[in-house]
């Protein structure tokens, strides 16, 4: 596995391949957190720190909704001619992703401004994260595929017994 302190790595979403990009450990807080927040029906989130703690980025999971709304976005820039099948298209598929899972960075909540309700909300407000120097996307796409790889093995985990048997004495 690459060390994600030293290389990027633009891949496909964790969620379509079904094999995380790194390799994750789970604490037994972490499973514990995970299934509170499930009891509870609250999505996951969770801070990714990079560069020595100078940077510290909140995200929590999707919901359903949120995305449905990324793959009708992707439909949609597919009819608009803009969803090339290469690695500039897959930066911002994950640019997409990233932003709606985006909390706040150093404590400093990101703006959501755009309606939901309207076509297009996704490609406008994902428009300004896109124009970021390559190094700064590239770090912010890196703890992202981090979170992902998390989530990832997080509900993977779920499905197996022995989660559930730890967790049962902590819950």
């Amino acid at each position: 596995m690459p060390d994600p302190e030293t290389t990027t790595m633009f891949n496909t979403s964790p969620e379509m391949s079904r094999e995380p990009v790194y390799n994750v450990e789970l604490a037994q807080a972490d499973k514990e957190k995970f299934l509170k927040l499930i009891l509870i029906d609250q999505p996951y989130s969770e801070v990714i720190s990079f560069m020595d703690d100078q940077l510290r980025i909140n995200f929590r999971a999707m919901s359903n909704q949120e995305n449905t709304d990324v793959v009708n976005q992707i439909v949609q820039d597919n009819k608009d001619g803009l969803a090339a099948d290469n690695d500039s298209y897959l930066v911002t598929v994950q640019a997409y992703r990233l932003f709606m899972c985006l909390v706040d960075v150093n404590g400093k909540p990101v703006e959501k401004t755009e309606d939901p309700s309207k076509a297009g909300y996704i490609r406008r407000q994902t428009a300004e994260l896109l124009a970021w120097p390559t190094a700064k996307l590239a770090i912010y796409i890196e703890a992202f595929l981090l979170f992902e790889a998390k989530v990832m093995k997080l509900m993977t985990s779920v499905q197996q017994k022995d989660f559930w048997k730890a967790s049962a004495s902590n819950v």
